[in-house]
């Protein structure tokens, strides 16, 4: 009699472990859910005329019925001067090369094709890195090109324009900013 109130009781026992256990799973799933639901909102801005959309990691906008991606924050990008002029008219329907490593060029390349007939990896003329061998050579006066650096020693992060190519020399943390930068000026937006 008494084994076998230990095994009733020992059944009820688990069974109410194992509902516990169960609706303790179920309830952390619904409230895990909701939280990134709420956490996920869009958050929108205008900046330079325009409205931005954050959706996940990127900032979207639409200029002329295309829509872009941008990796900075367009409140940031407020207080950055680039001493040229920048516009669409020299790129339009014309390749642009990156010369560089670029933390995350795909985006980007996306973006500029948009309005570029093609976007392409490139090495400067001249360049003698390996990776150049299986890379076009291009130069600043015949090719629209932006070249990617980081600065050596005592060197300012800065973009300055030579001939047609735009250097960007800045801490790879910092180059999506100026790249995103540069979009939004040439496609008129600042």
């Amino acid at each position: 009699m008494k084994n076998k109130k230990l095994i009733i009781f020992l059944i009820v026992f688990i069974s109410v472990i194992i509902l516990l256990s169960l609706l303790l799973f179920i309830l952390s799933t619904i409230g895990f859910s909701k939280y990134n639901v709420s956490k996920e909102k869009e958050t929108s801005q205008s900046y330079g005329g325009m409205q931005f959309i954050k959706e996940g990691e990127y900032w979207k906008f639409n200029k002329n019925g295309n829509n872009y991606l941008i990796k900075t924050d367009p409140s940031i990008l407020e207080g950055i001067e680039i001493p040229a002029q920048l516009n669409a008219e020299g790129y339009y329907s014309n390749p642009l090369y990156f010369v560089g490593e670029l933390n995350d060029g795909s985006y980007a390349m996306s973006n500029f094709n948009k309005f570029t007939s093609r976007t392409q990896e490139a090495c400067l003329d001249g360049d003698t890195n390996g990776k150049c061998n299986f890379l076009p050579s291009k130069k600043c006066s015949d090719d629209n090109i932006m070249v990617f650096r980081e600065p050596q020693e005592d060197e300012k992060e800065r973009v300055y324009l030579d001939e047609e190519c735009i250097f960007i020399i800045a801490e790879k943390q910092n180059q999506e900013l100026f790249l995103d930068y540069i979009l939004l000026r040439i496609l008129g937006i600042h």
